[in-house]
């Protein structure tokens, strides 16, 4: 038996066993599949059960149960794109405040940078499939060279328009310009030709400058390396069957990490940084080994059973992604005092959301996540992300050779307006005619 070919190549195949007939109480054995014998097939939610019909026994029995695994989860497609909207907003949180902004939003905009560590665990999630997998050092390699290429064109067109701009403030000093930005180019720390190659080579979330190339570039930086690390330690375990371990282990290790440091360093640099992705990721392997394990114990979906038979979907799924979501906006809300905790409550609200939203259900947040503006953000998410604060940076540096003040209303909505349809359109374009061609088609 297998899943239809429509169906095939977006799903992992696992047999589960056979569901009980309606009434009857206990678990029919499984009919081999032979020829010339009537039945049908049922799909609910994803899950596929042939029947197939006995003409010596007159009833319709239940061949195993295929269960696909998902490949590719819309709704956290949609999830994604609303996170990497509201890192956007994050950065502009200046702007908006200078608009009067009603308190509790503000807050929960100044709280929106908990948004990477939401990335961290959706990349642990949709991840954990490819890294798990890895058998030897030469697939760890190709791995990581994978995500490079993935990550490295989007990244160097970002840090080439921070630089641009870097150099225009440059020769706007050199030539006397009276509107020239007075801050420091090319001679502090960060902007050092060794800052520009830390920003270049994807370094500044590990050992700095924060700041180098483009602000948002430290947690990209973070990601790219802790993927390598697990996959190269989940290579070099000589047990297969104690892999999945490794997500629990970089779980753990993250999160003594964050307990124990000092909860003034900064946080997006050092070991902190480190930290954070290593919880986030190893939180999202954590996830997706309880979502496989849930679908083989049938936790979440529809209740399958014949035609004939009325299908009860499970509501569960449903509850907890809209605990989840308004968890996640209450942390957002509150992280001015939560932050002394180091982003830890971030990771399990994150968990809850994720794994609910995996779930076959149709519930107000999958159907969020699942509409056409979500969708789009989501499939252009990396690109806003990596384009975001360049575009903010151009948008600034035009007001500021103007000689408009930043924090008057009108320029701040001006900045608002700019920096969000730039990045958008930055986005769609960096997707198109960057992301899209240097990304392999196959690259699981």
């Amino acid at each position: 038996m297998s899943v239809p070919k429509a169906v095939r190549p977006a799903f992992d195949v696992i047999v589960a066993p056979v569901p009980p007939l309606e009434g009857s109480g206990r678990a029919e054995p499984p009919l081999p599949p032979a020829p010339g014998r009537g039945g049908y097939s049922r799909t609910v939610d994803g899950v596929t059960v042939t029947f197939a019909e006995d003409p010596t026994l007159g009833e319709t029995r239940p061949q195993p149960l295929v269960v696909p695994i998902r490949k590719r989860f819309t709704e956290l497609d949609g999830l994604r794109g609303v996170a990497a909207l509201l890192v956007v907003v994050f950065h502009l949180r200046d702007s908006v405040r200078a608009l009067d902004t009603p308190e509790h939003l503000y807050r929960i905009i100044s709280g929106a940078n908990l948004m990477v560590d939401l990335f961290f665990v959706l990349s642990g999630f949709v991840l954990a499939r490819t890294m798990l997998s890895t058998v030897t050092v030469r697939d760890a390699a190709r791995f990581a060279g994978l995500r490079a290429r993935r990550f490295m064109p989007l990244h160097l067109t970002g840090v080439a328009i921070a630089l641009a701009c870097v150099t225009t403030i440059w020769l706007a000093q050199q030539s006397g310009f009276h509107n020239a930005p007075g801050r420091s180019v090319f001679t502090s720390t960060k902007e050092s030709p060794v800052g520009w190659l830390s920003a270049v080579l994807l370094l500044q979330g590990l050992i700095g400058p924060q700041f180098a190339g483009y602000a948002a570039a430290w947690s990209l930086s973070i990601e790219l390396w802790v993927n390598i690390l697990l996959v190269g330690a989940i290579a070099v375990v000589p047990w297969p069957n104690r892999r999945q371990l490794v997500g629990p282990v970089a779980m753990v290790i993250g999160g003594l990490t964050l307990a124990v440091l000092d909860p003034k360093l900064e946080n997006s640099v050092g070991l902190t940084a480190f930290g954070r992705g290593l919880c986030g990721l190893g939180t999202g392997m954590v996830v997706y080994w309880l979502y496989t394990s849930g679908i083989r114990r049938g936790w979440g979906g529809a209740r399958l059973r014949p035609p004939s038979a009325q299908v009860r979907k499970v509501r569960w799924p449903t509850i907890g992604a809209a605990v989840g979501l308004l968890a996640l906006l209450a942390s957002m809300h509150w992280s001015r005092d939560l932050r002394p905790l180091n982003f830890l409550e971030v990771y399990p609200i994150s968990a809850l959301l994720l794994f609910c939203l995996a779930q076959p259900a149709v519930g107000p947040v999958h159907r969020l996540m699942n509409s056409r503006l979500t969708q789009w953000l989501g499939s252009r998410s990396f690109a806003l992300y990596a384009l975001h604060a360049p575009m903010l940076m151009a948008v600034t540096l035009g007001c500021q050779l103007n000689g408009w003040h930043l924090r008057e209303p009108k320029v701040a909505a001006l900045i608002i307006v700019a920096t969000l349809t730039s990045s958008l359109i930055a986005a769609e374009l960096g997707h198109r005619f960057i992301e899209r061609l240097w990304v392999p088609k196959k690259s699981g």
